[in-house]
């Protein structure tokens, strides 16, 4: 967990006050938890009678159709 609490104030450490009281926490909290995000980024989320339904895909063509 060092590593990734370093890699987090190396990223982030000096953007804003605010920022830098949540990485000051870093040292005092038990509770840590770290992971990747990944965005997947398709051309279309159907072919032929499947569909990859997400709330991502919904809430993008809610805003299409409202538009």
């Amino acid at each position: 967990m060092p590593r990734q609490k370093e890699l987090l104030r190396g990223a982030f450490a000096g953007m804003d006050a605010h920022v830098d009281r949540r990485l000051d926490e870093f040292d005092r909290t038990p509770a840590f938890y770290f992971d990747s995000i990944t965005q997947l980024r398709m051309d279309t989320c159907s072919q032929g009678r499947v569909t990859l339904a997400t709330p991502t895909s919904y809430e993008r063509r809610g805003r299409r159709d409202a538009g």
